[in-house]
């Protein structure tokens, strides 16, 4: 596949932005563009939401912690009661690992100011980036990459 495939997971509110600032930073690199939306859907599962990415691709992608559940990422500005779980994401995480290459992530909309005195929502997204880090670098191995 040439281009890139831009994951957004996230509830919609940042697509357009977060679509937009990849395009234009895409545009110096003569690429191809396609924003693929992934988020909690109904109970269907991880994997049907992952055959809907195209394979082999390389992937750019944003992880918005507004998508988790209200439970575990209360510190956003716009929590989502029934948004995704831990396990979810990383099951999410994974599968996009290993359907191609990951040349990017960023997670926004963490806010500290918002939240609880545990850091519950700061501890939530740099377990997801470490784990999906690891997803990464175990599936680079697995190819025999660096």
């Amino acid at each position: 596949m040439s281009g890139l495939v831009h994951i957004y997971c996230g509830d919609g509110k940042g697509k357009t932005t977060a679509a937009m600032g990849l395009a234009v930073r895409c545009a110096g690199w003569q690429k191809r563009v396609l924003v693929a939306q992934l988020m909690k859907q109904d109970n269907s599962g991880e994997r049907r939401i992952l055959e809907q990415l195209p394979q082999g691709g390389r992937y750019y992608v944003t992880i918005d912690i507004d998508a988790f559940d209200y439970s575990i990422a209360g510190g956003t500005g716009s929590p989502m009661l029934g948004g995704l779980l831990y396990d979810e994401a990383v099951d999410l995480l994974e599968g996009i690992a290993q359907l191609g290459e990951v040349i990017c992530v960023d997670l926004v909309e963490v806010s500290p100011p918002y939240d609880d005195a545990a850091g519950t929502t700061c501890y939530l997204a740099a377990r997801i980036l470490a784990d999906f880090l690891g997803f990464i670098t175990k599936e680079r191995e697995r190819r025999g990459e660096r």
